[in-house]
């Protein structure tokens, strides 16, 4: 049945998966997170639609990034774009940890080209099978439990090693541990039940869904989700407006405003408007004080009371005034000035003395006391004479007589202290001594907190208040900084940082002429309303001072449901994924998808009338890869025939994936009947021939004709063997064995591998080798009987019988003997016979395996002859 073998196209179309790929390349990350999870788990959980809704709030400017940021897949797929370059293969699965109850020790080792693991059910298949569907490419990845049996194992986390080979026999080793994903593993699918059952939709009159596009419709129901979510959210923002119900009586600017509050409100308004400090609270008293006063009929005591407050604020900003002239920018440059002129004119004085009176003896002539000693020594000679000195007066400090020299100099000395320069400097100090006296007598208590001004700025205005007394204490610190570096005739003059407190005193002085008119010139019950309305006003801003939180809240809520009804909410729209999809579609599925799945399914005998048309719904294009009519599969199909349309769709995909370089097959022959296993044996033998093959089964028939497949197609299959040990503990591997394999005894080959390995060893185990050996060719004789000696008239694993073989079938008497006798001898070898010790001799030796493969293979050359008439 060569004809089930497909064949290469030289060119491919881009796959599915590819145009997906290229299509998220536009996407934001909270749609290349859906469509990533949609492809790989088929159906997103509800944690996972949580967290593309908190993406989906990010990428709209709705939300910050949370703490533990959302990790979004680096690739949509996991498959790679472009053709893959090297071949790639499963090498091993080894170094187990907490799967299912598999032992640790437990591994497979895969061929490049087909390998099936049979094990009954319940022996730790599915332990393997789940690890590869988490790491391989998988439409359903399986949840990997530890031995729920073992309370040991629960508190570990799952572990395994996988192994591949590229083309060049590099290997690479991958951790099943969650921190590698490897691009190259995702080149080998996975196809199981589960995933069977995601390639056919559950529900709907068109029901078959090619792999690749049942994203579409998760994805539409994944935005749905959100948009439930974001009206919900939007709704939940959009709440009533309570807050006019906390502002009682008449309409104020304040009631008026938080009344029109919407998405657009002015924040900045709304916080002016809610200022209410001390200032605020002071002047609400002051107007309840003042309607007392109009109530109570005492006009003019009110009256007296401003005016007397309105001439201390006058008073108070004539002595701010004065002080902060005597401390203003211009006045402290002018103290500069006058710091500057004295430090010149005294450093003049210095170097004029110095440079007349230098001795090379002294080093302190010019210096200050230098100065000063001249000048206590000139008051001193006064005392003696005022023509002190004259020729023959003695040194008022040595007592001896002076010379003509010593005259000159002391009358130098004199003349030195009466100078020009002198006078200059004495000039400078005494400008800086009337400015230093300016700056002590200046008053700066004329605001003390025992003083009648302050009384009434702070009951009129606290903030203000405070504000002057803080001024005052600067200027003070600034004063005495600014003596203390003239008295020092050294030092910076510090910069002035006074701030200007006028406004304040004009807007105070202000609001008292107003209430001095309202109680002068209005009616009493004008002024009374005049009055009650700024006191409602200031109610009102204290209240809404206090619901301001609240209130911005309120308005951040609008605004948000506004951005978030706008183009947030219209990028939900289905429709962008029904038109890819439709678009897709026509791309991938309505040519080349189309012929390469009518092909399998001839292949795989479930040629099923196919229509193509294409409509859109929501998220979703219906489309005609389904039973004619518009049935359900599940409605017209049995599950063996939806089983093997949904094999179909996956070898399709498959076979249009270049990238692909592997598929891993678990029981693919549930429910399929005794020839469309055979024609599924020989698809997956014909398809080891383009990409590795890996089977998981139990099925012993399914076993033997994928055996007996591999054998007629020349493709090599390794197998293994899973079981329960005598205590039944699963996992249990026998590594290139299996029950049943009788292909592969058909000829001497795997005797001879076995005597290779002989050869390398000695003593007991080149014995055990060579009785396996022995063994291997006594199958080898079994398997001549039916198959070539009497050509297959009745097969195991087969109820068939080919009755038009026995025309074939070539009796040899000869043969027959030397099949029986060959039989015996091999018997004679191996460990199920028990023989006398003269009966067995010496220990066999290769060269008797050796032997005993020539003959088998005589009989297999004698047997496969046909009855020539």
């Amino acid at each position: 049945m060569r004809e089930l073998q497909t064949t290469e196209t030289a060119e491919q179309p881009a796959s599915i998966w590819q145009e997906l790929d290229a299509w998220a390349q536009a996407f934001k990350p909270w749609q290349r997170f859906v469509l990533a999870h949609a492809v790989r788990l088929g159906k997103l959980t509800d944690q996972q639609t949580d967290q593309a809704y908190t993406l989906f709030l990010q990428d709209h400017g709705l939300a910050e990034a949370p703490d533990s940021p959302v990790a979004v897949p680096g690739a949509i797929t996991g498959r790679p774009a472009a053709d893959a370059g090297t071949p790639i293969w499963l090498r091993r699965i080894g170094n187990l940890r907490a799967i299912n109850a598999l032992p640790a020790a437990a591994e497979l080792i895969f061929s490049p080209s087909l390998t099936v693991i049979y094990g009954g059910n319940g022996v730790g298949k599915s332990g393997f099978v789940r690890i590869l569907s988490n790491v391989c490419f998988s439409r359903k990845q399986h949840p990997i439990l530890p031995n729920v049996y073992d309370d040991s194992s629960e508190a570990e986390d799952p572990g395994a090693q996988i192994t591949i080979m590229d083309g060049s026999q590099q290997e690479s080793t991958f951790d099943l541990d969650g921190s590698v994903r490897s691009s190259e593993l995702k080149r080998i699918s996975v196809f199981d039940s589960a995933v069977a059952q995601t390639l056919l939709i559950e529900s709907g009159p068109l029901g078959f869904k090619p792999t690749g596009f049942d994203v579409f419709l998760e994805m539409a129901r994944v935005y749905g989700q959100i948009a439930v979510r974001l009206v919900n959210e939007i709704q939940r923002r959009t709440p009533d407006n309570i807050f006019i119900k906390s502002f009682v009586g008449a309409d104020t600017e304040v009631s008026k405003f938080v009344a029109t509050l919407d998405a657009r409100t002015d924040i900045n308004i709304l916080r002016a408007l809610a200022t209410f400090g001390e200032g605020e609270e002071a002047r609400l008293v002051e107007v309840q004080r003042l309607k007392r006063e109009l109530e109570t009929k005492s006009v003019s005591e009110a009256i007296k009371q401003l005016e007397e407050a309105k001439r201390w604020v006058e008073t108070l900003k004539q002595r701010l005034a004065t002080a902060m002239d005597l401390l203003s920018d211009d006045k402290r440059q002018l103290y500069r000035a006058q710091l500057a002129d004295f430090a010149a004119k005294a450093k003049m004085l210095v170097e004029s003395g110095s440079g007349s009176f230098k001795h090379p003896s002294l080093k302190g002539v010019g210096s200050p006391q230098w100065e000063r000693f001249l000048g206590a020594a000139r008051d001193l000679a006064a005392l003696e004479d005022t023509t002190y000195p004259r020729d023959m007066d003695h040194c008022l400090l040595c007592h001896r007589p002076l010379d003509e020299a010593s005259v000159a100099l002391i009358r130098r000395f004199w003349e030195f202290l009466v100078g020009d320069a002198r006078r200059e400097v004495e000039q400078a100090s005494a400008t800086l001594d009337g400015t230093v006296k300016a700056l002590k007598t200046m008053q700066l208590g004329f605001f003390a907190e025992d003083t009648t001004t302050y009384g009434h700025i702070m009951r009129l205005n606290p903030e203000l208040a405070k504000e002057i007394s803080a001024l005052v204490g600067q200027m003070d610190n600034d004063r005495k900084a600014i003596v203390e570096v003239l008295e020092a005739y050294e030092g910076a003059i510090p910069q002035s940082a006074l701030v200007d407190v006028s406004d304040g005193l004009n807007k105070l002085g202000v609001q008292i002429d107003a209430d001095i008119i309202t109680f002068k010139e209005e009616k009493i019950e004008d002024a009374l309303k005049t009055l009650e309305a700024e006191r409602l006003m200031l109610r009102h801003k204290q209240v809404l001072n206090r619901l301001l939180p609240d209130v911005e809240a309120f308005v951040g809520d609008l605004s948000w449901a506004a951005a978030a009804a706008g183009t947030p909410k219209s990028s939900l729209n289905p429709r962008p994924l029904t038109d890819k999809e439709k678009e897709l579609f026509n791309t991938v599925i309505a040519g080349k998808y189309k012929e390469q799945l009518a092909r399998e399914c001839e292949l795989l005998n479930c040629n099923l009338p196919v229509e193509f048309q294409t409509r859109g719904q929501q998220g979703e294009t219906v489309r005609s890869l389904s039973v004619r009519g518009g049935h359900r599969p599940d409605k017209v199909l049995s599950e063996g025939e939806q089983r093997a349309v949904a094999l179909a769709d996956f070898l399709t995909e498959v076979g249009l994936n270049p990238s692909n370089a592997g598929i891993v097959l678990d029981d693919p022959v549930t429910s399929q009947d005794h020839y469309r296993k055979e024609r599924i044996a020989r698809r997956l033998v014909a398809e080891a021939k383009n990409r590795q093959v890996v089977v998981f089964t139990h099925d012993l028939v399914f076993l033997t004709m994928l055996s007996g497949a591999a054998t007629d197609d020349n493709v090599e299959m390794l197998t293994h063997w899973i079981e329960r040990d005598g205590e039944g503990r699963p996992g249990q591997i026998s590594l290139d064995d299996c029950p049943a394999t009788t292909p592969q005894y058909r000829d001497t080959k795997k005797a001879a591998r076995t005597l290779a390995e002989a050869k390398t060893e000695a003593g007991s185990k080149r014995v055990k080798l060579i009785q396996r050996g022995m063994g291997e060719l006594r199958r080898t004789v079994e398997e001549i009987i039916p198959h070539f000696l009497l050509k297959q008239v009745v097969t195991r694993w087969n109820d068939r019988i080919i009755v038009t073989g026995l025309k074939k079938v070539n009796w040899d008497e000869a043969l027959v003997t030397d099949i029986i006798s060959t039989y015996e001898d091999l018997s004679a070898y191996i460990e199920g016979h028990t023989h006398s010790e003269e009966k067995a001799g010496a220990p066999p030796e290769p060269t008797d395996l050796e032997g005993m493969m020539e003959r088998v293979t005589d009989l297999i050359k004698r047997a496969k002859r046909d009855k020539t008439n």
